[in-house]
């Protein structure tokens, strides 16, 4: 089968890029201590700066946008952040961040205090990029670079593992391909990058066995993709259990990212056969919240906003999960209950997505 992507490890760029606010950073360990993740696509977060490569309603120099505009921009996102939990959560995966000094302004000026270091994951020729806040101790920072044969670049896949509750976790931060019209046209887009996590997935599983993994992020994919499909096509999020509707996987990792239905009793585990392919499976709350979503769209809710949650961490880990939710805070809704929207010209609104909360404890 022909390869649609080469990825790209770069270990040293991200240490580079990533910035402390000059806090120290505590281990959250001992059993019952609880880890938070958010993950929060914010809405097109630019800069006050004209760099070209903006969308045009973000452009200084050719429109209304203005240093005025970006600080209260600001000023929205870190109302969110601070809002989602007590405290803040202690990892934040961002999505559609443009760059450098737009993720320090925030976290210099609006987040100051709250112990966050930044890391940037910029893909060359995207105006948008993904990015984590982080307040643990930072064992490694990868960006993965996707180079799919289109010539349209894809926005890279940020890793990130931190020490927490008295052992290892690693967050695949990413923002997938949008859909654009025909989802299956884009979906061996949304398949390259699946495809890449799957792979390195699969690598620290074999390396470093005790360390658990979190998928976050913007997938422009719903978790029950597959199914409305018609199951016509792979689509990168597969249900682990598709049975004779799916067609057959292709290789161990085949640009699919394969989901079990619940977080209890015997299906948290991959089966066998799964594992003798060398499938990685992961929970995704969204299949125990039915009627649930993160974004509003052609008049229903849509799950495209994720954190997937390896397998390992329902149980044998230092960590485990605990739960999930939908941050719906009444000043993020409109008078529908539907995500009030960021509006550039305006500055009000926040996001037209909401932000998904998971909490780990430490079992021991």
């Amino acid at each position: 089968m022909k390869r649609l992507f080469l990825p790209l490890i770069l270990p040293s760029l991200l240490l580079l890029l990533a910035s402390c606010s000059g806090c120290s950073f505590g281990l959250l360990s001992g059993a019952g201590r609880s880890v938070t993740i958010l993950t929060y696509n914010v809405q097109n977060l630019f800069d006050d700066v004209d760099n070209g490569t903006e969308y045009r309603e973000y452009d200084p120099s050719g429109g209304a946008w203005n240093k005025d505009l970006f600080h209260r921009k600001l000023q929205r996102v870190a109302e969110v952040l601070r809002a989602a939990c007590p405290g803040g959560a202690d990892l934040v995966a961002l999505q559609e961040v443009e760059n450098e000094k737009a993720l320090t302004s925030l976290n210099d000026l609006y987040l100051k205090g709250m112990g966050y270091r930044a890391i940037l994951g910029a893909t060359e020729g995207s105006a948008v990029c993904v990015a984590l806040l982080c307040r643990l101790p930072v064992a490694r920072v990868q960006l993965h670079r996707i180079a799919p044969e289109s010539a349209e670049p894809l926005r890279g896949v940020l890793e990130v593992q931190v020490e927490a509750g008295g052992g290892r976790l690693t967050l695949f931060v990413n923002h997938w391909k949008a859909k654009e019209g025909d989802a299956e046209e884009t979906e061996p887009l949304r398949r390259a990058s699946a495809a890449l996590v799957a792979r390195r997935i699969a690598a620290l599983r074999a390396e470093e066995p005790q360390t658990g993994a979190l998928v976050v992020g913007d997938l422009n994919e719903q978790y029950d993709e597959f199914v409305r499909s018609g199951g016509r096509y792979r689509t990168a999020l597969m249900p682990l259990d598709a049975g004779g509707g799916a067609p057959p996987p292709e290789s161990a990792c085949d640009g699919s990212l394969y989901l079990i239905a619940t977080s209890e009793g015997e299906r948290r585990q991959p089966s066998p056969a799964a594992r003798s392919e060398g499938r990685v499976a992961f929970y995704d709350p969204w299949a125990e919240a039915p009627g649930e979503g993160s974004v509003w769209f052609g008049g229903g809710w849509e799950t495209i906003d994720h954190v997937l949650v390896e397998s390992a961490l329902l149980g044998g880990l230092a960590l485990r999960y605990d739960g999930f939710a939908v941050v719906k805070r009444p000043f993020l809704l409109n008078a529908d209950g539907l995500p009030l929207a960021w509006d550039p010209r305006s500055g009000s609104g926040y996001s037209d997505h909401l932000p998904l909360l998971v909490t780990l404890r430490a079992e021991r």
